[in-house]
């Protein structure tokens, strides 16, 4: 079964399911680094925001009728179950002192995000770009994760402001709301697995922010990797490993900026998913100078 048919049959099967209250339709959407997702929504008879289920993982070429059916039934208690910002918040974000607070900012791939930067208030960071958000986490009854706002061109034009009056917001709110934060790669295996991390090689950190949402914007404020920089008195190399968090790697004379590339892009290439890369490259703090620079990067043909 090829995908188009896959999706049609499942949204049909999902609306049975869910019967005449309710009506349903395939969306298509295209996130972070230019991943397209495809998802069933649903809509609630005399409701005007609906929740989305993206089923792009679901899919099986040789997947049987009985397996349909079966997924047809979890969908839509999940779809029944879920929630959506309420049309209150919707209109909220076109009111700036109502937002004001929750607008942050995240980094983002340059090149593979460049179809939707014509569209949204951003700035250049070497080769990467800041983009801005709404948290509307808060907001979506029942929610246990996150849910953002991407800030576009029209919400900016509502507004009647510019990028950058909306960084030093963005950038306000992050240092109060979002401080940055670095732990060991020991801390992090323990945290996420409880594993004992015994391993007498070099020390690695992580830096990301308290939410760990977005942590690799940490980069653009705060002062931790500063500190670090300046108790272990060494430059600080920078591993992208996600859009989350950034992997502090201390330089020594044996470093090699090639190497340290190629195990990043590997890592991009087989760990992290398409919608949390940001970036084939590897970065440096520089303890004397305080800034951060661009050491070696994957050549595009």
């Amino acid at each position: 079964m090829e995908f188009d048919i896959f999706k049609e049959d499942l949204c049909n099967m999902v609306g049975n399911e869910l019967g005449n209250e309710y009506e349903t339709s395939i969306k298509t959407v295209t996130k972070n680094n230019g991943v397209v997702l495809t998802g069933i929504m649903a809509k609630k008879n005399g409701c005007n925001v609906f929740p989305t289920l993206y089923i792009n993982d679901l899919y099986e070429a040789d997947i049987s009728g009985s397996e349909m059916k079966r997924l047809a039934v979890r969908l839509s208690e999940s779809l029944q179950n879920s929630s959506a910002p309420s049309p209150d918040v919707l209109d909220d974000i076109f009111d700036l002192d109502k937002v004001r607070d929750r607008i942050a900012f995240k980094l983002i791939n340059t090149r593979r995000n460049a179809d939707i930067l014509s569209k949204i208030p951003h700035r250049s960071f070497l080769d990467l770009t800041v983009a801005y958000y709404i948290d509307v986490s808060n907001d979506v009854p029942g929610n246990g994760g996150t849910a953002t706002v991407l800030i576009r061109d029209n919400i900016m034009t509502r507004w009647d402001t510019d990028e950058e009056r909306l960084y030093g917001i963005a950038m306000s709110n992050m240092k109060r709301n979002s401080p940055d934060h670095i732990l060991t790669m020991e801390e992090i295996i323990r945290e996420k697995t409880n594993f004992i991390y015994d391993d007498p090689g070099i020390v690695m950190y992580v830096l990301t922010n308290k939410d760990q949402m977005f942590g690799a914007s940490a980069l653009l404020y705060g002062s931790a990797m500063k500190q670090l920089s300046k108790e272990l008195d060494r430059n600080l190399y920078i591993l992208p490993s996600s859009v989350h968090e950034l992997i502090l790697l201390p330089q020594d004379g044996e470093s090699d900026c090639r190497a340290l590339l190629n195990i990043v892009c590997e890592v991009n290439k087989t760990e992290v998913p398409d919608e949390e890369i940001l970036a084939d490259s590897v970065y440096m703090y520089d303890r004397d100078s305080e800034e951060v620079s661009l050491v070696a990067q994957k050549d595009e043909n």
